[in-house]
């Protein structure tokens, strides 16, 4: 189900939050392809209660979605350190992110005309005999 669009712009204002802190700690990686993802669903996975106090999170899982160029430069640690970062914005909501998704951008129409000329697929023809 997607996001309401206040839901949207409440995990996008935490994503930013993200994408600020990891430029504040050098990471200019990771903030400039936090700019081309999107949040586009939440999954509510589970409750968390603190052993040391009464404290209780949700746990959630965060669906991203951003064009196949920056899902495939989106490495494990890069995720870890997202994951991180975001957790920090969401703690004082009572919630924590417990896994988080990558999803390809789909593809516009048309994508067999974008895709299919850059494959240069006449060099691969066998020649006439």
């Amino acid at each position: 189900m997607p996001l309401s669009p206040d839901e949207y712009e409440r995990y996008d204002q935490h994503l930013g939050t993200a994408a600020e802190a990891a430029l504040a700690r050098g990471n200019i990686q990771l903030a400039a392809l936090l700019a081309d993802c999107h949040v586009v669903d939440v999954t509510y996975m589970d409750s968390l209660m603190s052993l040391t106090s009464d404290e209780i999170w949700t746990g959630v899982r965060l669906y991203l979605e951003a064009p196949a160029h920056i899902v495939f430069r989106l490495t494990g640690e890069l995720i870890i350190e997202l994951q991180m970062l975001v957790n920090t914005t969401l703690q004082p909501e009572g919630e924590t992110i417990l896994e988080i998704s990558l999803l390809n951008t789909r593809a516009a129409p048309g994508w067999r005309e974008r895709v299919v000329p850059s494959l240069n697929l006449a060099d691969l023809e066998a020649p006439d005999k």
